[in-house]
């Protein structure tokens, strides 16, 4: 069951984009933002209340919400912002594979601040993902 569910994460976050292309071609990229927002941020406070009495969510952690806020700020944020932004100007073929490469940034900084290992198998990932950056950025 886990792995459907992980199909359809994939099949979702693919198809996913070519809806950004499509509404970045109509409105401007702050517009689409509000509204994908908008959508989001409905849809789960739905499902926030429907799951709240399960998950109890006022004895949460502070400290965690602080680090979701955070995390809200990077991906939500700034990183959905300047993807509208490339997708306005650039090829959807272009801009998904090549933001898709955040893992590489993610090794790199949890080995620096969570200490986690690079092994050489990591290293072989980066550098092949470095390359499939080149590939795919090449104009013919």
């Amino acid at each position: 069951m886990i792995y459907f569910i992980l199909f359809l994460t994939i099949l979702f976050w693919g198809i996913s984009p070519i809806f950004d292309k499509l509404g970045v071609r109509l409105v401007d990229p702050f517009t689409g933002i509000f509204w994908r927002n908008l959508t989001i941020a409905l849809a789960f406070t739905i499902i926030y209340l429907i799951y709240s009495k399960t998950y109890r969510p006022i004895n949460t952690n502070f400290t965690g919400i602080i680090y979701f806020v955070i995390s809200g700020i990077f991906a939500g944020v700034l990183g959905v912002l300047f993807y509208f932004v490339a997708l306005k100007k650039l090829d959807v073929s272009i801009v998904v594979p090549v933001a898709a490469t955040y893992p590489l940034v993610t090794a790199i900084v949890a080995a620096v601040f969570l200490k986690e290992q690079i092994t050489f198998v990591r290293i072989i990932g980066i550098i092949l993902t470095i390359i499939g950056i080149c590939l795919i950025t090449v104009q013919r």
